[in-house]
């Protein structure tokens, strides 16, 4: 991942810790490097499950979904 990515990223979620409903999705997957995951609420499911789809067609990426259930998100992989 390029370091100013992964600064902004970082950065990001610092700031955005306090409040995880109102984490852009789009640009932080634009943003993620190969191995990369990010977390959102499990209520915004099915914006971060077609965002990811979108992207990855557009882009030529695949991004895995998984649910967590131990903290109620869903963590989107970068996976290619």
């Amino acid at each position: 991942m390029h370091p100013k990515v992964s600064k902004f990223i970082l950065q990001f979620k610092i700031i955005m810790a306090k409040n995880k409903e109102h984490q852009p999705i789009r640009p932080i997957l634009e943003g993620l490097g190969i191995g990369s995951w990010v977390e959102y609420p499990l209520e915004r499911y099915d914006v971060v499950k077609s965002t990811a789809s979108i992207l990855g067609t557009m882009r030529g990426r695949v991004y895995s979904t998984k649910i967590q259930k131990e903290s109620n998100t869903v963590r989107v992989t970068r996976m290619l």
